[in-house]
């Protein structure tokens, strides 16, 4: 027999509570959560897609290791250890998932990485959580949740002094795995370090207001919180087409209507089940 499951879709962007509560978890400041951030996840660089379901990669290595092989023949997408690892980003990887889902729930929900810090289902321990299930209840509701379980995970798993340090090398062995050189993945964390560390920060507002134009359909825009062109002439648009005075700003008026039209959207959203 087939079990269902399903999550509610929430899809509220990064507060400031949340950043903080994350940097004084691993003491840290904001510009390494940063650049794990954007190493973690893929363009346009935020915990959840623009139809609010949260970013996923699904590991099917390790849905092969946790159902044991018993689907390599019958279900080659979803189980395996060789060709291609994850085929096409965004709602490829729901497929995948989805049909996973149909073969064993469980192991389906540990084997996608999850949000902001695409944390492993298998590793719902570690980021705080009693069950896969559990984890990717929150995954579904903020960016909060999906950093605060990063966080956990990098305590639990040893990582979050070598991050504090700055040791990007034993930083990527431990959160990304022994392969990280392969797609240079201490190199970007470092590079992304320099630009947080040098640069202007992520602007929280701004970043909930590209989210929210996004998932209104006025995107794809880069979730990376800084107002440049493209966001300006994004907000300017939805301002015209909304019967708002056409600033280009994400002004008090422009991101109350934006947040009340966009969590409206995703309220009226189904939840995912698989």
């Amino acid at each position: 027999m087939t079990v269902m499951v399903s999550f509610n879709i929430g899809g509220a962007p990064l507060t400031d509570d949340g950043l903080q509560t994350a940097c004084g978890k691993l003491k840290v400041k904001a510009a390494e959560l940063w650049a794990v951030i954007f190493t973690e996840t893929d363009p346009p660089y935020g915990g959840f897609f623009v139809d609010a379901r949260p970013q996923i990669l699904f590991e099917r290595h390790v849905f092969q290791r946790l159902t044991g092989k018993r689907f390599d023949a019958t279900n080659p997408e979803v189980s395996g250890d060789t060709g291609r690892p994850y085929g096409a980003a965004g709602d490829h990887q729901y497929k995948r998932l989805g049909e996973a889902l149909k073969l064993d729930p469980t192991a389906a929900l540990q084997s996608a990485s999850w949000g902001i810090g695409q944390t492993l289902g298998e590793n719902y321990k570690a980021a705080g959580y009693t069950s896969p299930y559990d984890l990717v209840t929150a995954m579904f509701q903020s960016e909060d949740a999906q950093l605060l379980a990063a966080a956990n995970e990098m305590i639990n798993t040893g990582c979050a002094k070598a991050l504090a340090v700055h040791d990007w090398k034993t930083f990527a062995r431990i959160y990304n795995g022994p392969g990280y050189a392969k797609n240079s993945y201490d190199l970007k964390l470092s590079s992304w370090y320099a630009k947080c560390s040098n640069g202007a920060l992520p602007d929280l507002h701004v970043r909930a207001a590209q989210y929210y134009l996004n998932y209104l359909g006025y995107g794809p825009i880069s979730i990376d919180g800084l107002f440049g062109r493209q966001t300006a002439n994004t907000v300017a648009n939805y301002q015209a087409k909304s019967n708002l005075q056409v600033t280009e700003q994400v002004d008090d008026q422009t991101f109350q209507a934006l947040s009340a039209e966009a969590n409206a959207s995703i309220q009226a959203k189904s939840a995912f089940s698989g």
